[in-house]
């Protein structure tokens, strides 16, 4: 990433910190970091056996099914950042980084 401006980065963090407690505090003051993240847990299987069937019916007649050895590009997430800095004389430099 080249001209990401750290300080409007970490100022617009801050704000999405700020509105995501102020919301805990408005719709569930007392819930703790169970209530909050749901409160799962990993349940070890080190002693049975996992299924090796399907939970649910594989529907092929509408959906073909692909086998890749490779994620195509076009199907892989990302993050975009978009920074607008303004400049001295009243402009902006703009800055995108593709993650």
């Amino acid at each position: 990433m080249t001209n990401l401006n750290e300080a409007a980065l970490n100022g617009t963090l801050a704000g999405y910190v700020t509105n995501f407690l102020n919301w805990l505090q408005n719709n569930d003051p007392n819930a703790g970091v169970l209530d909050i993240l749901g409160g799962w847990q990993i349940v070890p299987s080190t002693n049975m056996a996992l299924s090796r069937s399907l939970l649910f019916q594989q529907d092929t007649e509408t959906l073909p099914v692909q086998t890749w050895n490779d994620e195509p590009t076009n199907l892989m997430s990302s993050l975009t950042i978009h920074s607008r800095t303004p400049t001295i004389n009243g402009g902006c430099r703009s800055c995108r980084a593709t993650v």
